[in-house]
């Protein structure tokens, strides 16, 4: 009998052991922080839940913790302790101008392959529909992590109707381009490298102005941030047909895409929320099957100082 009750406390401990969770909280505000990257140095790892909790993969030895924002933390398992805090980074940007000093910018946009030029790659195809969010990778090829993310740049299009029948014909529909849609950046998960958190709280409205060709969004000074290791996702979305059409649009606009190799990091994702509604966590990304397949990407990229 006292072998039993020796074996039951046993597993119940080794499994409370097994099960035990770790705290991450933002060392000034002692707030819990969500969706932080736990890297376990093992090919695996986890990311914090909404109350900053975690599980520790029994096989780790050490583990990373990032965030951006944040500083780096790397610790040992051994002696782990079960609430950890991490501090904010010092880079703070401020608006301080030193005479005679002239910034470099830089713009990062991805390269065009041999494939931007196959048959199947001409035009810039549909609009992007009111059910789906489409999020195009920008790596940070570099990792200077100084760098500080300054505008974001897209060429809106307008784009062709097909009509169906024996005489199938084109039809461009203009002055969509004009039409105003959203935009967010993203986090990156470093496990499986798709979009995680969006970074403003609220999606960005813009549109192209009449006489221009691509649209720059100016980030303000609350909003610019460095650019992370882990690179980032600039995301597009589009609103419902309605809202279009009591402004005088059809649809949103289309973008200019190109062609891409396939060591290409530029890669696109999309969310769809056909079953979910918008900002539901539940919508999960996937690649852009299409866009994968046919080794495309949207023409977007950053301005960085």
């Amino acid at each position: 009998m006292k072998l039993l009750i020796s074996v039951l406390l046993f597993v119940n401990w080794f499994s409370t052991a097994q099960s035990k969770k770790h705290l991450l909280l933002d060392a000034a505000s002692k707030k819990p922080i969500e969706q932080a990257n736990i890297d376990f140095l093992n090919g695996s790892g986890t990311h914090t839940d909404e109350k900053g909790r975690f599980n520790l993969d029994k096989n780790a030895s050490s583990i990373r913790i990032s965030y951006i924002g944040y500083q780096s933390l790397d610790l040992r398992t051994n002696a782990l302790p079960d609430t950890i805090f991490l501090k904010q980074s010092t880079e703070v940007l401020t608006e301080v101008s030193v005479a005679g000093e002239k910034r470099k910018y830089q713009r990062i946009f991805p390269k065009r392959a041999i494939n931007n030029y196959f048959m199947e790659n001409f035009g810039t195809g549909a609009p992007i529909s009111t059910i789906l969010m489409k999020a195009i990778f920008i790596p940070n090829e570099s990792k200077d992590t100084s760098k500080i993310i300054s505008k974001i740049i897209l060429y809106p299009t307008d784009y062709n109707t097909v009509s169906l029948g024996r005489n199938a014909k084109f039809k461009k529909q203009k002055d969509q381009k004009f039409a105003p849609f959203k935009i967010n950046l993203y986090t990156v998960d470093t496990l499986i490298g798709i979009p995680v958190r969006q970074l403003f709280v609220k999606d960005i409205t813009v549109q192209l102005q009449e006489g221009e060709t691509k649209l720059i969004y100016e980030l303000t000074l609350e909003q610019q941030l460095n650019f992370p290791a882990e690179g980032i996702f600039i995301s597009i979305s589009t609103f419902d047909k309605e809202y279009y059409e009591a402004i005088g649009f059809k649809t949103g606009p289309a973008f200019k895409t190109i062609g891409i190799s396939e060591e290409s990091a530029f890669k696109v994702y999309e969310k769809s929320f056909a079953f979910y509604e918008e900002g539901n966590p539940n919508a999960k990304w996937f690649r852009d099957k299409s866009m994968w397949d046919r080794k495309n990407t949207y023409y977007v990229g950053l301005e960085i100082y």
